[in-house]
């Protein structure tokens, strides 16, 4: 198994999750990693079995007795491909990404306000521009087909729809044991979040870039105030309620929630009047 160490340079989309490359941009990428590995390809629809992983290239084996292990490993309902950093750089790195965090970062700042809202890799890495699951071996060629663009994971209607859902559930929380300085808080989240979609209009068709504001009883200190009128762990009014989802997710979506499933559930009064999403709309 040979670790190379090597520069390579891929295609942008015109920006994340775009679906154009009108403007030609260009990435550089500096790889390291083997220069050869097997993946699994489904025998039914040739598409790559992203999850299933890969298996290096044994150098100290024969091509005979690669094959061999890699038959073993993917079983019957699927084949093996090879990826070369020689032929598919951009594929082969997808498989060895760097942290997304420890990359620099593009700052999106609002054109008002001058927050800065939105970051993300730059450049975009090479794993965020492909649609992974998608992409496809040509068998009779021995070659993979040309990758599809990544898709975005949330689409305009199913945030708006989210946010009437998050929206109505936390306006329904009973403040009544808040102290007036937690009522205040509150009341200003709850304006704040009501006025997501105005303050983010020019972002609207691009919502994964939207952020929701942090529940004020996320604070450390919420549940300490007046000399801890609200036990520090009791940071909702519903016992029932569980914890509150956490709001710090990788860079694509820090909301906390489940879009598409809220955005398609049909919820009871009951789950309507509850101070949070039910529990399996919360992304653990």
């Amino acid at each position: 198994m040979a670790i190379i160490k090597k520069k390579f340079t891929y295609d942008l989309p015109d920006e994340y999750l775009a679906q154009t490359k009108d403007l030609g941009l260009k990435g550089e990428w500096d790889y390291e990693g083997p220069d050869k590995i097997y993946v699994h390809v489904s025998k039914a629809t040739n598409l790559m079995i992203y999850h299933c992983g890969c298996q290096m290239h044994d150098d100290s084996r024969t091509q005979e007795e690669n094959d061999h292990s890699m038959d073993v490993y993917t079983g019957l309902d699927a084949y093996h491909a090879p990826i070369e950093f020689d032929k598919d750089p951009v594929l082969l790195s997808c498989f060895f990404p760097k942290i997304a965090s420890d990359m620099h970062q593009k700052e999106y700042k609002h054109p008002v306000t001058g927050e800065v809202f939105y970051s993300r890799p730059d450049p975009i890495m090479p794993d965020h521009t492909i649609q992974l699951d998608q992409v496809e071996y040509d068998l009779e060629k021995k070659e993979w087909k040309p990758y599809p663009m990544r898709q975005p994971h949330i689409i305009r209607e199913d945030f708006e729809a989210a946010h009437r859902t998050i929206l109505a559930n936390h306006t329904a929380t009973e403040t009544e044991n808040f102290t007036s300085s937690q009522k205040k808080k509150w009341s200003d989240f709850i304006k704040e979040f009501e006025n997501v979609p105005t303050k983010f209009a020019d972002y609207m068709d691009t919502p994964w870039m939207v952020p929701f504001p942090i529940d004020p009883r996320m604070d450390e200190k919420w549940g300490v105030e007046n000399d801890g009128l609200i036990p520090e762990t009791e940071i909702t009014s519903n016992p029932d309620a569980g914890e509150i989802a956490p709001l710090e997710l990788p860079f694509e979506d820090n909301r906390g929630y489940d879009y598409d499933a809220l955005a398609e559930a049909e919820l009871t009064e009951e789950q309507k009047m509850a101070p949070e999403p039910p529990d399996e709309f919360k992304i653990s």
